[in-house]
This record gives structure tokens, C-alpha cells and sequence, in this order.
């Protein structure tokens, strides 16, 4: 009688397979939420920015004697007041010298940690 050689893969290197492909498979899926995660966050932080963007520019542009500091307001992803809107905004002036005004703008977004703030200075002779 001789010996047989008898070539696959044993029950045992299949699983073994089964579950390093599995690891993988699962690490990809992490990875990837994260990234739609962080995409969305990056997103919602970019209209934040640009509602502040766009406000501090109104700003500027009206009389330096008329700005005074403004509550939270809940705006949408224009600017725009909205009751329904899932960011806030809100204007803080100070007058750091006689003839000088700092305007900070603020916006808040969801799942954010940390306020979007723009400072700029506006002579008001």
C-alpha cells in the first residue's frame, strides 16, 4: 500500500482564512464611515463658514455707529432667518478704541465642538 498525496486546504486553514478576510472586510466598513462621517462634518463646517462669511460682509457694509451686539439667531444654509434652520448665528461688538468697532461673528453647526468665529475691525469716525 502506498501513500496518497492528497492536495487542498483543511477545514481549519478555511476558517482561519475566513476570519482574517472578515477583519478586513470590517476594517474597510469602519474606514469608510468615518470618512462619509468626517465629509459631512467638513461640509456642514464650509456653510457655517460661509453664513459667517457672508453676514460679516452685511456687516461692513452698514454705518459703524448703527452695529450693536445681536443675539443668536437660528439661520439656515443661506443665512437666511429660519425657525426650522440647524445653525445659529450671532454678532458680538465691542470698541476696543473711540473710533474703532470689533465685530465678531459666530456661527454654530451641528455635531460641531467649536463655534465658527470671524473677527474683523470697522473704523467708525
Amino acid at each position: 500500500m502506498g501513500i496518497t498525496n492528497q492536495r487542498g486546504y483543511s477545514l481549519i486553514s478555511m476558517m482561519v482564512a475566513m476570519m482574517l478576510l472578515s477583519v478586513g472586510v470590517i476594517a474597510l466598513m469602519r474606514t469608510t464611515g468615518e470618512i462619509v462621517e468626517g465629509y459631512a462634518t467638513t461640509s456642514l463646517r464650509t456653510t457655517a463658514l460661509s453664513i459667517a462669511r457672508g453676514y460679516l460682509e452685511e456687516l461692513r457694509t452698514r454705518d459703524p455707529g448703527t452695529l450693536a451686539t445681536e443675539a443668536a439667531v437660528r439661520v439656515n444654509e443661506s443665512g437666511v432667518a429660519d425657525a426650522s434652520g440647524n445653525f445659529f448665528r450671532s454678532v458680538t461688538v465691542t470698541s476696543p478704541a473711540s473710533n474703532l468697532r470689533q465685530l465678531v461673528v459666530s456661527t454654530t453647526y451641528p455635531r460641531g465642538s467649536r463655534p465658527i468665529e470671524l473677527v474683523t475691525l470697522v473704523f467708525a469716525p
